[in-house]
Order: C-alpha cells, then structure tokens, then sequence
C-alpha cells in the first residue's frame, strides 16, 4: 500500500513537472515583448524605426496565434524575436528622428529660399495667365503658403514624418507655379 502511495506522488509529481515545464503559454516572454513594444513605441520608433518596429509587432502577432495553437515552444521564439526587434527599433529611433528633423529644417529653409527667388517669376507667370488661371494660381500659391505653416507647426510638435510629407507638397505645389523654363 505504502508503495502505491509512493509510486503515485511520484506518477502526479512527474506530471506537475512536465506540465509546469513545458506546458502554458511562454508568459515571461510575453510580458518582456510587451515591454519592449512600449518602450519602442516611447521612443516613436513605428515612425522613425517602422521596419523593426514592423517586424516586432508582425513576430509579435504570430507568437500570439501560435499561443492559440497551443505552440508554445514556437510562440516563445516568436516573442523573443519581437523583443529584440522592438529594442533595435527603440535604440535606433532616436538618431533616425534626429536626421529628419535635420533633413526637414532644411527641406523647409531651402523651400524658404526658393519661393522668395522665385516669387517675382510666379508673379510674371500669373500676370501673363488668363482669369480663370490666375484664381487657380493664386489658390495654389495660398495653399503652399499653408502647408510652409503646416510643416513648420509639425516640426515644432515633433512630428517630423508629418512634416515632411507637408513641406514636400508646398514643394510640388511651388514647382508648378513656377514658369516652365526654355
């Protein structure tokens, strides 16, 4: 009897081993990936880092359908890919924002320069043009005008993806304004 006792703890203990071992989801793992992203997200690296931030979330969403599955040893190496991921994205973003805020205070010096050297060449241009073209210049010259203010609004938030965008379609907008040149 005494043997069975035994031979029983020992038959639920084997179980309870190999069950806390190797079963459950990889809840460690979950919680550093979890940490990882928030600190890549702090660090607004889904904007200035966003193919390794891209990449955290992608391994990170997939060791999320694999815990479903009941994959757990895969689901671990998932997570633990989604955590290196969002550190390099972290580390990375800073010097990556760092450069576009660079390239975007000179995208918007350099398009400051060229509207005013060109400024007596768009007016020549909508002196010469028909009524219905001048309104449509003159929209158009009101509208890169606002996306100057809008590009400088964002660079001062921050927002140097945003910016960017902005300033790149003054500059579009400058460009067809602009005499064509012969």
């Amino acid at each position: 009897m005494l043997k069975r006792i035994v031979l029983s703890v020992m038959a639920l203990s084997l179980a309870a081993f190999v069950l806390i071992g190797c079963g459950g989801p990889p809840k460690e793992d979950m919680d550093k990936a979890t940490m990882a992203m928030k600190k890549a997200v702090e660090a607004k690296a889904d904007m200035y880092a966003k193919d390794m931030y891209e990449a955290g979330d992608k391994a990170m969403k997939e060791g999320a359908e694999l815990v479903k599955k009941n994959e757990f040893d895969k689901a671990k190496a998932k997570y633990m890919e989604a955590t290196k991921q969002f550190d390099a994205a972290a580390k990375a973003a800073p010097d990556a924002m760092n450069a576009m805020k660079a390239e975007v205070e000179k995208m918007i010096a350099d398009f400051e320069t060229a509207w005013t050297a060109g400024e007596k060449d768009m007016m020549k241009k909508m002196g010469m043009a028909k009524k219905d073209d001048k309104a449509k210049m003159d929209k158009m010259m009101t509208d890169a005008k606002a996306k100057l203010a809008e590009a400088k609004e964002k660079a001062t938030a921050g927002d140097y993806v945003a910016a960017k965008a902005a300033i790149e379609e003054a500059g579009k907008m400058h460009m067809e304004m602009m005499p064509a040149k012969k």
